[in-house]
């Protein structure tokens, strides 16, 4: 059973429904430059079970 389907004794749903949304927003250099180094490193870096790259 997952957490959506739980109902309070009076059978009202125990956990609001989520309404989930992208919201747009710019990054500045800096972070756009971590964000596609830390995106190289995940993609290319790590491999499941092995112990991360000498850097």
């Amino acid at each position: 059973m997952v957490k959506e389907k739980l109902l309070k004794f009076d059978g009202r749903p125990l956990f609001p429904e989520r309404i989930a949304k992208t919201v747009p927003y710019k990054l500045t250099e800096t972070e756009a430059r971590l964000y596609r180094q830390v995106t190289e490193y995940v993609r290319d870096g790590v491999q499941p079970g092995r112990e991360p790259p000498e850097r």
